[in-house]
């Protein structure tokens, strides 16, 4: 059964005339004819009765009018569902990140510069994160380290910096200008869960050394670390720029020190699906998001 068989029927059921309804659909009666008896042939039974030189619908014919305009009215619901999804769509962006210390400045800076764009921002671990880029579930993924670029994902880096170790004062650290991680090998440190990008970085770092942390708290809310350590229950990995904006470190509660060996660097990318359609809010968001952080990009 084809879509013009549905149509067919259901022109001439509504006309009960076959040359009306050819002249209507613009093709020969013939035409129609032969395209309703093939559709009786399959459902097994006629549709119409025939009556003078006009026809009308049977009892099958009704029945099966009734399920054809209810075909023909969710066609019509899903037209005007997808051209408002279109509508919606060329004005809003969704953005997933496992680094979301750099999000709330990002997305403040959006909101105040171009309104017109609707957002909406989750956090994932790292292997989500690229499974909901790849099947487009997600327009944008910014994370750390960046996604290497590949035949699926286009990435930019966005932001590369150190991640210096924040303690609390008083800590030995205090009395050192550097330090190495092997120096930190027996202090408590406060993390991430695996797949979120303190933690990835985290990872890497120690791995580089085959250094085996104490990891005594590992939390999904990345913003409660540098709470942890104002009460002096560990140290931890930080990016330097979202340190230095931190209240706690402003007003003293934070102290950094950098390691310098191994040197602790991250890159922060932004990625999307390659050869997606970018829509004009799309666009929008990408300039904006290279803008915000060559702005914000401290020298190493």
């Amino acid at each position: 059964m084809e879509m013009k068989h549905l149509i067919f029927f259901k022109t001439v059921a509504e006309l009960e005339h076959m040359t009306k309804a050819a002249k209507q659909l613009d093709v020969a009666q013939p035409f129609i004819s032969k395209t309703i008896t093939e559709l009786e042939t399959e459902l097994g039974v006629p549709l119409f009765d025939h009556v003078g030189r006009r026809i009308r619908l049977n009892s099958f014919g009704k029945l099966f009018y009734t399920r054809v305009q209810t075909i023909f009215f969710e066609l019509h619901n899903a037209k005007k569902e997808l051209a408002d999804l279109a509508k919606k769509r060329e004005h809003s962006v969704s953005i997933i990140t496992n680094a979301s210390l750099y999000i709330c400045g990002l997305l403040s800076q959006l909101k105040k510069q171009i309104p017109d764009i609707d957002f909406h921002q989750t956090s994932a671990r790292r292997d989500s994160l690229i499974q909901q880029l790849c099947t487009e579930e997600i327009d944008f993924a910014i994370c750390a380290p960046l996604i290497p670029e590949n035949d699926q994902i286009s990435t930019i880096s966005l932001i590369e910096e150190t991640c210096p170790i924040i303690y609390p004062p008083g800590h030995w650290l205090d009395r050192h200008d550097t330090i190495t991680l092997r120096e930190l090998e027996n202090e408590d440190f406060i993390t991430a869960l695996p797949g979120y990008g303190i933690r990835e970085l985290a990872d890497r770092f120690f791995s580089s050394t085959s250094i085996h942390p104490r990891l005594i708290i590992e939390t999904s809310d990345t913003s409660s670390i540098p709470n942890y350590i104002k009460n002096g229950l560990g140290i931890a990995f930080s990016p330097l720029s979202p340190l230095l904006k931190d209240p706690l470190y402003q007003n003293g509660y934070l102290r950094y020190i950098e390691v310098s060996d191994p040197p602790c660097i991250t890159t922060i990318g932004l990625s999307w699906k390659k050869n997606r359609y970018l829509t004009h809010a799309d666009k929008q968001f990408l300039e904006f998001t290279l803008a915000y952080f060559a702005g914000t990009n401290p020298q190493i």
